[in-house]
């Protein structure tokens, strides 16, 4: 019993801090967006957007904060890599070709092209001039 109520003391705690820790940072960013005159619409798209990346890192565990994972040899690094990317990639003809010809052509493409990177609707990702 003892062991169970210092598990819910724990637990408690934890997220006794997060949430001030997320309501901490939510002030300083309106602070910080209000003494540098940012714009209300694009702070409301910040803010907004910085919201729904907190909320769904909260559901996810980031591979990030897996530090075995770390650990995997070069081969079991590049497979997981290959797992976490096939599904969406796949949905792509030209991918979907690759890996049904040869899956390890799709893991030298996701051991040296792939990378991960965030968008809030309305980014422009390319634009005429720069380098894709």
């Amino acid at each position: 019993a003892t062991c169970f109520i210092s598990s819910i003391t724990a637990t408690m705690s934890s997220m006794w801090t997060s949430g001030n820790y997320h309501r901490m940072q939510s002030a300083l960013l309106r602070k910080f967006l209000n003494q540098n005159r940012v714009p209300r619409e694009l702070s409301s798209r910040i803010t907004r957007y910085l919201e729904f990346v907190v909320e769904f890192r909260q559901k996810r565990v980031p591979q990030s904060n897996v530090k075995y994972l770390d650990l995997l040899s070069g081969p079991l690094e590049l497979e997981l890599k290959v797992e976490l990317h096939l599904p969406r990639l796949v949905v792509h003809p030209c991918f979907a070709q690759i890996v049904s010809a040869t899956r390890t052509a799709f893991a030298d493409i996701c051991a040296g092209a792939v990378t991960k990177s965030s968008f809030a609707k309305n980014d422009v990702m390319i634009s005429r001039g720069k380098a894709a």
